[in-house]
């Protein structure tokens, strides 16, 4: 019993399976089918929407090409006035403008006038001040040039020797050197300068003392040699002097000395000048 049972009971599911399948089949077929019939009408209300919505379009756009055409009518109408008037405004506009720029052309070029007009008799007033001030400045250097010129003057005139060379006494006989040339180069000499630098030395005190004389010829070396032969004559010319003159010797005094082979035989004597100095 229990097996006839199983038996039944799995015959009933294989049949509620078979049922429940085919309800479901039937159930999805419907589906189907209310879809395909729901895409057929959104279909068909779309083709009409489609074409209502084109016809409305065809429609508006006669609607507006009517309203169009009437108005570029009157459109070209009011542009022609419009662009007449403004012809006539800018017409009006650009005289309105000429006549405003001559005026203030007019004005400017007045004003130009009166302000160089102004300019013009302030720099004359100026340059007037100007000369007035470099006159007197003039003056001012007029008599500091003649100031100068005197002290010039006076300077050239307070300077005994203005060149500095050989001097010719007369038109004829050769020319010498004068007397304070021989001072200059014996006074060297005795301080115990070389020859060779009495002329360096008489140029430099030329420049440093009095710069305007104009050095045209130094003596020789053999001129400032011989000057040595001078200046032994000057020298013993003193000695005889001062001997003749003073009143008593005090002592006198011999020695021999030799150089480079010559014989010296020297002679001092002691004079007696005044009571205080021997």
């Amino acid at each position: 019993m229990q097996e006839i049972l199983l038996c039944d009971c799995h015959i009933t599911n294989a049949c509620l399976h078979q049922y429940f399948r085919r309800e479901v089949q039937a159930a999805v077929d419907r589906c189907i089918e209310a879809e395909q019939q729901r895409d057929s009408t959104i279909n068909s209300h779309a083709v009409d929407v489609k074409t209502a919505v084109q016809q409305a379009r065809l429609n508006e756009r006669e609607i507006l090409g009517k309203t169009i055409d009437r108005y570029k009518g009157k459109t070209k109408k009011l542009s022609s006035k419009i662009t007449s008037l403004s012809n006539l405004t800018a017409d009006a506009l650009s005289k309105a403008r000429t006549s405003t720029l001559q005026a203030n052309q007019s004005t400017q070029r007045t004003q130009g006038l009166m302000s160089a007009t102004t300019s013009l008799q302030q720099e004359v007033q100026d340059l007037c001040k100007q000369l007035s001030k470099q006159q007197e400045d003039l003056l001012d250097l007029v008599e500091q040039l003649e100031t100068k010129k005197k002290e010039l003057t006076a300077a050239e005139e307070a300077v005994p020797i203005r060149e500095f060379g050989k001097v010719r006494e007369g038109n004829r006989g050769q020319a010498t050197w004068p007397l304070y040339v021989w001072e200059l180069i014996i006074e060297q000499l005795v301080n115990g300068t070389p020859p060779s630098s009495v002329n360096p030395n008489i140029v430099t005190f030329i420049k440093k003392l009095s710069p305007s004389i104009v050095i045209h010829e130094l003596p020789s070396i053999w001129t400032i040699r011989r000057a040595r032969t001078v200046l032994l004559v000057i020298v013993q010319t003193l000695a005889t002097y001062h001997i003749a003159k003073a009143g008593k010797w005090e002592q006198m005094f011999t020695d021999g000395t030799s150089r480079k082979q010559v014989t010296f035989q020297d002679l001092i004597i002691t004079v007696e000048e005044d009571e205080f100095f021997v």
